[in-house]
């Protein structure tokens, strides 16, 4: 299976290392994983170093539509497009829908979360909301709190979005060394969102 993951931002910061995490070990899997980043950052270092495909698309300003079409031809030959944030949802979704291509999107946080950080917090919530309600087959909530706002204040329905925790690479703790399991959490948050995706994608009626 060909993933691509969708990020805007290179930070190392909680998005891109709970990315990072789940594509090390999808890739241990046999799956065809990689990402495309916005922006460039020190986070691309450790994806290589991880041996993770990485392509830099630059996006140019907040809501450069042109590389919605630019991008698309880069998804398609997608089996599942997945994107993380607001900017990354706002391009990437449209493109992977231009492409006919299926799109999980992962709330890590709401934009709304980072009171104070950025004047665009209306417009990133709006973002948030169009594209998770007409745009996307199905949303991924890192927690139980993140996954109730998303309902109540992105007006999602509740049977389209599921809870799966981050990825944990239990190896970088030396006291669980014997227990770690990296390659088996991640394969259990790619099946739930696997099935999550099936169900959305079912006609209605059927379960």
């Amino acid at each position: 299976m060909k993933i691509v993951h969708i990020l805007a931002t290179a930070d190392r910061t909680g998005a891109e290392i709970a990315v990072l995490n789940l594509n090390r070990a999808l890739r241990e899997q046999g799956a065809d994983a990689s990402v495309i980043f916005f922006r460039d950052g020190a986070v691309l270092e450790d994806y290589r170093a991880a041996g993770i495909p990485c392509v830099l698309f630059p996006v140019g300003g907040k809501t450069d539509v042109g590389a919605v079409f630019r991008l698309s031809r880069a998804l398609s030959a997608a089996d599942v497009v997945h994107t993380h944030g607001a900017r990354a949802m706002f391009i990437g979704n449209l493109a992977a829908k231009w492409a006919r291509r299926p799109v999980l999107t992962t709330f890590h946080e709401l934009s709304t979360a980072k009171i104070g950080s950025s004047r665009l917090l209306q417009l990133y919530g709006t973002i948030e909301t169009v594209m998770a309600r007409f745009f996307t087959d199905h949303c991924i909530a890192n927690s139980d709190a993140t996954r109730n706002d998303v309902i109540l204040t992105r007006h999602v329905p509740a049977d389209k979005i599921t809870r799966i925790y981050n990825t944990v690479d239990l190896s970088r703790f030396h006291l669980l060394q014997e227990r770690a399991t990296p390659r088996v959490l991640a394969g259990s948050a790619h099946c739930a969102a696997s099935r999550a995706l099936r169900r959305a994608r079912r006609p209605r009626g059927r379960r």
